[in-house]
């Protein structure tokens, strides 16, 4: 399984270094060339660049991948912290406002209590004048046909049945 795990991961290495190389100049890709055929031909040269890149290329891929890693950790945890730093101003914010908002509700309650009693007492009152006006305006039986009041205390004015 690790082998084909590993030829997998040679193939797709291939690929990339070969789409690489095909897209070079032309000029570089014949260096290249010219180079690789003059190391060909001494060993010492072939066990340098073996021993260089196990000495440094691979060292050289762990310290990118500790810094991309070290990175995105440490995008992660800020994003944690952030977030966490975040909820408790949020909630410090709630519990400081919450007694604020809780004597604010009640005071409106009471405003719009006592603004509506307020009204209906204005409106009624109103209701109860224009009811009581308009029975005294237009009651016949209030006054004779003589221009005296039925009631006891009456006078013989008229107009004394919309002063009062």
């Amino acid at each position: 399984m690790f082998s084909e795990t590993f030829k997998s991961t040679e193939e797709s290495v291939k690929n990339v270094s070969t789409g690489i190389y095909s897209n070079l100049p032309e000029w570089v890709r014949q260096l290249g060339e010219y180079s690789y055929d003059v190391a060909a031909k001494y060993q010492i040269l072939k066990d340098f660049a073996i021993a260089f890149g196990t000495l440094f290329a691979f060292p050289l891929l762990l310290f990118f991948g500790w810094c991309v890693g070290s990175l995105v950790a440490t995008a992660i945890i800020w994003a944690v912290a952030y977030t966490a730093i975040n909820g408790f101003l949020i909630g410090g914010a709630f519990l400081v406002l919450a007694p604020v908002f809780i004597v604010t509700v009640a005071t409106a309650a009471i405003i719009t209590c006592i603004v509506t009693v307020c009204r209906g007492t204005l409106w009624t009152g109103n209701l109860v004048f224009k009811s009581t006006l308009n029975f005294l305006r237009h009651d016949n039986n209030l006054i004779t046909n003589d221009g005296e009041y039925d009631s006891a205390e009456g006078s013989t004015d008229r107009r004394a049945i919309y002063i009062r």
